[in-house]
């Protein structure tokens, strides 16, 4: 017998799975009832799973053109869609210990971004008392930084 999920089990093995009223998939845990297995009418049991869902959607819309179901089921998801959005981007909340008071709006959208110079290099000025510090550039240039000479 092929069940919901369109994994099979003998006959035997579904009456022993629903001894106890209810029961699940044995292969990926799905909830099943007993009034959901059908018997196996192909050899590979995703074609028996597929014969089933065809047959159930021609009891619902067999008068309809495909292409009006498929325009009908786009729309439907693209209005949950914005509502999802719409409910993403502003929230209603009362929660109290946040510090927001009731009823006020809250927006989840990002934060904009504000992009400005955070550090400023200073050179260091040291303070010396006596001649000043030579520069690198000085220094290689007499030789100092090269460690053969």
């Amino acid at each position: 017998m092929v069940n919901v999920c369109g994994h099979t089990l003998c006959e035997s093995c579904v009456d022993m799975l629903f001894v106890r009223g209810s029961g699940t998939c044995v292969q990926c845990g799905t909830p099943l009832r007993k009034s959901n297995f059908h018997m196996q009418l192909f050899e590979d049991p995703a074609v028996d799973k597929e014969v089933e869902i065809r047959k159930k959607v021609l009891k619902e819309r067999s008068h309809v053109p495909a292409t009006i179901l498929l325009a009908e089921h786009k729309d439907r998801a693209a209005q949950l869609e914005t509502q999802i959005e719409k409910q993403k981007q502003v929230v209603k909340t009362t929660i109290f210990s946040t510090g927001i008071p009731i009823s006020q709006t809250v927006s989840l959208q990002p934060v904009a971004r504000i992009e400005e110079v955070l550090y400023r290099y200073q050179p260091i000025i040291i303070h010396t008392y006596g001649p000043t510090v030579p520069e690198l550039e000085q220094l290689g240039r007499l030789g100092y930084l090269n460690p053969r000479t």
